[in-house]
């Protein structure tokens, strides 16, 4: 008989029976700790064909290992280290509110090393711009600019400070990184 965790009793009408709580009974304990390390290495050092993948369902696979696989591995995890871990299913919840925020500041600073380390400049050409307007706070412009590297168009957006405009048809310059073109950004957001 598999190991259990703990065992208690209840009556159920005049006969007693025992009821037999396994956590992780059929995958041992040190498994549910390797997933959760190894998850959480490939969310932060995550691929970038993945990370800036354009397949179908690219958003839903990222948001689900952030607010699924995670969270359900730390809670596996407490339950079968932790003995009487009844804070478990709060760490669980609560494993988004770190991971998330922490991923998006990990994945800028890399962008930011890769534009540094193999930053090439080019010009680009601003195809449109749209104001966006939020159920609350300001409206604002959202600019998308297009660039060309090796026969191969790509397209940034951004939104700037201020309400500096520029028209459909202007250049500016863009500042992109060689091995990965994907990773992008306007010249004069990049220089501050």
């Amino acid at each position: 008989m598999p190991k259990s965790r703990t065992t208690r009793r209840r009556k159920l009408g005049k006969k007693s029976s025992t009821v037999t709580h396994a956590t992780s009974t059929w995958i041992p304990s040190r498994y549910w700790l390797i997933g959760l390390v190894g998850s959480l290495i490939f969310v932060y050092f995550m691929p970038r064909k993945v990370l800036y993948g354009e397949w179908f369902g690219h958003d839903v696979f990222l948001l689900s290992l952030i607010f699924g696989l995670v969270p359900v591995l730390v809670y596996l995890t407490i339950q079968a280290f932790v003995v009487g871990g009844k804070w478990a299913s709060i760490v669980a919840y609560a494993t988004p509110l770190l991971v998330g925020p922490t991923f998006g500041l990990l994945m800028e600073h890399r962008e930011q090393q890769a534009l540094h380390e193999q930053g090439v400049w080019t010009k680009g050409i601003v195809r449109q711009r749209e104001q966006v307007r939020p159920r609350k706070g300001k409206p604002y412009w959202q600019f998308y600019c297009t660039f060309t590297v090796e026969g191969t168009t790509y397209q940034t957006a951004y939104r700037p400070e201020n309400n500096y405009s520029h028209a459909p048809g202007d250049t500016l310059d863009i500042v992109y990184c060689q091995d990965f073109p994907k990773i992008n950004e306007v010249g004069f957001l990049y220089q501050r």
